[in-house]
């Protein structure tokens, strides 16, 4: 809905391809949508168009939520954004980036993982498992050496979300931004036995 006079119109860049469903009013009809309590919606071919930027991700986002919250009433705000971006699937560079932020929204995923850990526990418990790291080649490259996991593999997460699973070898390297931080945890494959979380 737009929030001046007019119809809902943002600009919103040339260059992307991302194609995802909305629907814009005008504040115009604010009130007649509001009082209503059924609406229906008619969309013809001419009222399509190709948008994107934060102004298509925030609805989708903030609709994610709420249908996730709606599965999971108990939760707090915090639950349902962690978890958000506990399973977000990553795009761009590795983790959390200024381009993609934590990914797309996965909100069944979301929804089965507040399931399976519960409100208030959405990062995965700490176990017996050890990690450190350190950052290196210009600061572009993190490094990981972790101890104490007992399944032939494991799950990385960075900046919360699953990045990869991997041989448990005890090392793993992530190419990185230099500018940027990043915050690492190692759990055993499938499961919520985790070391403790760093930051590089």
């Amino acid at each position: 809905m737009n929030n001046e006079p007019g119809v809902l119109a943002g600009t919103l860049g040339d260059t992307n391809t991302t194609t995802i469903p909305a629907v814009g009013a005008a504040l115009e009809d604010r009130a007649a949508i509001v009082g209503s309590s059924t609406a229906s919606v008619d969309v013809s071919s001419s009222d399509y168009s190709v948008l994107s930027g934060t102004s298509m991700a925030t609805p989708l986002a903030a609709g994610s939520a709420a249908l996730i919250w709606s599965n999971n009433p108990s939760c707090s705000g915090s639950d349902i954004r962690e978890a958000m971006k506990a399973t977000a699937q990553d795009q761009g560079a590795s983790g959390r980036d200024d381009f993609f932020g934590y990914g797309i929204v996965k909100a069944k995923a979301a929804s089965d993982y507040l399931v399976a850990n519960g409100c208030g526990t959405t990062e995965p418990p700490v176990g017996d498992l050890t990690l450190s790291g350190s950052r290196s080649k210009g600061n572009r490259q993190a490094n990981l050496s972790w101890s104490g996991a007992t399944t032939s593999n494991v799950d990385i997460y960075i900046n919360g979300s699953l990045n990869t699973t991997t041989t448990n070898d005890g090392s793993q390297s992530f190419s990185v931004n230099k500018n940027n931080s990043y915050t690492f945890r190692v759990c055993e494959e499938g499961s919520s036995i985790c070391t403790n979380q760093i930051t590089l």
